[in-house]
């Protein structure tokens, strides 16, 4: 039943309000007003009928014997009446402040509790109401009240004023005598009024309610109130319970255990603690993966034994937001829900400390069960927000205990979100505006972009909002933001942490950076998978669907093949990024170079040459897709062959930093040798200056970080001195197309680089390149600008005074050039179009030790040469399909995504690994 605010009487006649004339004599017409709403009226003509004695059945709609007798009236109270603080000699309503004349404990068959009377907006969302159910039954207390003091009663509940409540007879038991009486009680029928199912009250209106059962010591079995057993009504936390207010809102999509679990054991008050949640039925947890790691546990008859999974929560401390997640966990894992009470203000050493030992009695209880040691040696880690900052200070203490962590929207970032300053001072709101506080900040928490789209989820979350106030009071909230921001990141244990480490980040959490920090992350962590997710605010794992369960199989797969160097995964490389010139050598050969005179860049060379690609990273985000791929070298070359693009010199530079920056591989490109005699240079002059006086000179960049002319025995020497070589066997014909050729191979028919390989035991591995033929509009190729009058003639004699050489390594390995051949080394006039992004695709590599027999065998060399060149038109086709799905193919959303977050904007491809994003999973 509704609560309702000290009212005042006023008098009113025919010419409107009068003055306030005080709590005096009733007037024939008055009325209460209360909050702007009138709330007066008499229900003269209901007690009428129960004076007059007309016949009623029992809980109908038809008259009954009259509830009242010798000017008193029996009635029936529920919800927030029964609490002495609302109803009785200590109400603080005056309108309900009287000594009732007799109260005894009744029930009422046929009627069941329900909280769904509308109420105020997000300060009390509902009120306590009553409905026909013939299975039901409502334990409240029958009041025996004068006359006026029910006409008070019913004022003050709006009876026929607002419409709100309306009176009814209804028979009822009393529970000390089992006599049968009639007694009026107050119903909302009206649907204007109530919703169409039930909502969470506030946790004020739920503390009234159970205040009042206390006080009466009733019981009941309704699921906000959890209350199942008598020993749970005499205890002390059940008046202090508001971190169970959001249950409700996911209480319709969740197993009846689950709500029960969540209902009664999820208190405020109490110590730190882990609960345990419900396991699923042996029948049911074995069905689904069979195929994953799972099966190593569920497959043996001997005991179907789980790995035990904790959860650390957010700032709230309450394990509840994993609620969604918790049914399809429990099929794989053992799960167990921290909780922080908001009443312990633990330091981190504190909060450390205890923790560890609960864990450790986790463990210990499993060993106790009868299960190996190697069973539950190790748990997992299931972190969010806040709680990976735990999580990272367990792992750096015990990281022996734990086999896998999954840090879900880390924490670690918030120094850099742009409303660290407004969230460290909510604690110093007044407490009506700290009450709406989550409301506002509601945009921060939550996808409302997508919950637009699912009005029934933005009523849900709209409705769980302003618990959030009463989950963390200030003091609380305080406390732990000041711990966050004095969260130290120890990135030097990080990067010795053997972990397995799952990150999750949602691209639209706009509470902090949650995106960029896993960048930062997936380069620190060791063994370490990163999962995009383009939907769902910071609280990710409120989304049932993110499936958090089905995500931490799959991580630990990549991972634990990535341990095997057999596997396809390959992904161990050296923690340090730049790259050392005393360690460089190392990498591909025991010599310096095929070259005498070449020297491996300087740190200063790296680092300039990564400041100038800084722009263009910026405008075309290169994003690089399976090189998971792409094996070690461990004492054998690699030969990366893949289609030159258009000018071909906006996937070159790209290639070689992204491996530079990666796993510290220094590939060497091969480059046509006619830009080499277009280039007249003093090669002493152009040693006596900086490298970098002029920007534009690319050839020269590209020639101090390794690249040579494309010849024969260019190639032949880097394989030999097992180095890692990117070669374009199209060459310039493929870089110079023509109009209408975009993405076509132009290779030769010669395949001497493919017996080369096999000569030197290289890998080969195919790759494919889209994106920079975007960028630019064709107005007239090397064809249509050779055959204009002036500009002809003046090419051929440009190529005929060019010191080329008679072997070229575009269009075959032997053979002079001829004039045709002359029109491939014309460059394209073209226009710039708004950038594209431009994309890696590494296939399958090919080991070439299993085609030595087919060193002199043509057939089978042309085939594995066919086999490479439909590898890369594959690539190609699957890079211009997929692409098509990429949230920031535009432009101006890259761009301004990028500008905001300092990091490159996300792909369709979810999952990656520090050097690049993983496909086809």
């Amino acid at each position: 039943m509704s609560f309702v605010f000290h009212s005042f009487p006023y008098e009113k006649d025919f010419k409107g309000l009068r003055s306030w004339r005080g709590y005096r004599k009733y007037c024939k017409h008055k009325v209460a007003v209360s909050l702007g709403v009138c709330m007066c009226s008499s229900v003269q003509q209901n007690l009428s009928n129960a004076l007059s004695g007309k016949p009623e059945t029992v809980n109908s709609r038809s008259n009954v014997t009259s509830p009242k007798s010798d000017k008193a009236v029996w009635y029936f109270a529920y919800g927030s009446n029964l609490s002495p603080k609302v109803f009785g000699p200590r109400s603080s309503n005056i309108w309900r402040r009287f000594q009732y004349l007799e109260a005894t404990k009744a029930r009422l068959p046929g009627f069941r509790l329900v909280f769904n009377v509308r109420g105020i907006p997000l300060l009390e969302p509902c009120f306590a109401n009553i409905r026909e159910d013939p299975d039901g039954i409502v334990t409240g207390v029958l009041y025996k009240l004068s006359y006026s003091d029910w006409k008070r009663l019913t004022r003050s509940e709006g009876v026929d004023i607002t419409g709100v409540y309306k009176e009814r007879s209804v028979r009822v038991l009393k529970e000390d005598s089992g006599e049968t009486l009639m007694a009026f009680t107050l119903v909302a029928e009206d649907s204007r009024f109530t919703f169409a199912e039930e909502v969470m009250p506030s946790s004020r209106y739920l503390r009234l309610v159970l205040d009042g059962m206390q006080h009466w010591k009733l019981n009941s079995v309704h699921r906000f109130l959890g209350l199942k057993q008598e020993k749970d009504i005499a205890s002390h936390s059940v008046s202090s319970r508001p971190a169970f207010a959001v249950v409700n809102t996911l209480a319709g999509f969740l197993p009846a255990d689950l709500v029960s679990f969540s209902s009664v054991a999820h208190w405020e008050t109490g110590a730190l603690r882990f609960l345990k949640v419900p396991s699923q039925p042996l029948e049911e947890s074995c069905v689904e993966n069979s195929q994953t790691f799972i099966s190593e546990y569920s497959s043996s008859a001997k005991s179907q034994v789980k790995p035990v999974l904790l959860y650390l929560p957010g700032i709230d401390g309450t394990g509840l937001g994993i609620l969604p997640q918790l049914d399809a966990l429990r099929k794989h894992f053992d799960v167990h829900c921290l909780v922080w009470p908001s009443s312990k203000l633990y330091n981190w050493q504190q909060l450390v400390d205890k923790t560890l030992v609960l864990i450790e009695d986790i463990i210990s209880k499993e060993r106790s069960q009868g299960w190996s040691l190697e069973d539950s040696s190790k748990v997992w880690l299931v972190a969010e927000s806040m709680g990976c900052c735990l999580a990272l200070l367990l792992a750096e203490k015990r990281p022996e205990l734990f086999e896998h962590i999954t840090l879900v929207n880390p924490a670690t970032s918030y120094s850099r979100s742009f409303f660290s300053s407004i969230l460290s001072k909510l604690d110093t709101l007044p407490p009506l505006v700290y009450q709406v506080a989550p409301v506002a900040i509601s945009p921060l928490l939550l996808d409302f972009g997508r919950r637009l789209s699912q009005p029934d989820k933005l009523l849900h979350a709209a409705r769980s909002l302003p618990k959030l106030s009463e989950i963390l009071p200030p003091e609380t909230l305080g406390h732990r933001i000041r711990l966050i921001e004095k969260f130290s990141a120890n990135v030097k244990e990080w990067r010795r942490l053997k972990t397995k480490v799952l990150i999750i980040a949602s691209v639209n959490d706009l509470l902090i950076p949650s995106y960029a920090e896993s960048e930062r992350l997936l380069d620190i962590f060791p063994k370490s998978v990163r999962y995009i997710s383009h939907y769902g605010g910071h609280g990710l794992l409120l989304e049932r669907d993110i499936g958090l369960s089905q995500l931490i199989l799959r991580s630990h797969e990549i991972l634990s093949s990535s341990e095997s160097s057999n596997t396809k995964y390959q992904n161990i490389y050296p923690g340090e990024k730049t790259l050392p010139v005393a360690n460089v050598s190392h990498l591909g050969s025991t010599e310096e170079s095929h070259d005498e005179d070449f020297k491996f860049p300087s740190l200063e060379d790296i680092h300039r040459a990564k400041q100038q690609l800084l722009l263009y990273n910026k405008i075309f985000s290169p994003v690089f897709i399976g090189t998971n791929r792409v094996p070690e070298q461990r004492g054998r070359p690699i030969l990366f062959v893949g289609n030159h693009t258009l000018y071909g010199i906006t996937d070159v530079p790209f290639f070689i930093e992204h491996f530079l920056s990666k796993r510290n591989i220094l590939i060497r490109a091969l480059a046509h040798p006619i830009f080499w005699n277009w280039q007249s240079r003093d090669r002493s002059s152009r040693l006596s200056r900086s490298l970098w006086d002029d920007s534009s000179r690319f050839l020269e960049v590209m020639e101090r970080f390794g690249s040579v002319p494309a010849t024969p025995r260019n190639l032949y020497r880097l394989l030999e001195k097992k180095q890692s070589v990117l070669l374009f066997p199209g060459g310039a014909r493929e870089a110079f197309k023509r109009k209408d050729e975009a993405y076509s191979l132009h290779w030769p028919r010669e395949a001497e680089f493919v017996r080369m390989a096999i000569r030197h035991d290289a890998w080969i591995v195919p790759f494919s390149c889209v994106g920079p033929e975007d960028n630019f509009q064709i107005i007239l190729d090397g064809e249509e600008l050779i055959q204009l009058p002036l500009v002809g003639r003046l090419m051929e004699s440009l190529f005929s005074l060019s010191d080329m050489p008679k072997g070229d390594v575009v269009r075959e390995w032997k053979g002079p050039l001829n004039k045709q051949d002359l029109v491939n080394f014309i460059q394209p006039l073209s226009i710039p179009r708004s950038p594209h992004r431009i994309y890696f695709y590494f296939s399958s590599p090919i080991d070439s030790r299993l085609y030595t027999s087919a060193m002199k065998n043509r057939s089978q060399v042309e085939e594995m040469y066919g086999n490479i060149r439909d590898q890369v038109e594959n690539g190609i086709r699957y890079l211009l399909d997929k692409r098509k799905e990429d949230p920031f193919e535009v432009w101006w959303k890259r761009i301004v995504f990028e500008s905001v977050t300092g990091v490159a904007a996300p792909t369709k491809w979810q999952w990656s690994l520090r050097d690049g994003y993983l496909d086809r999973l």
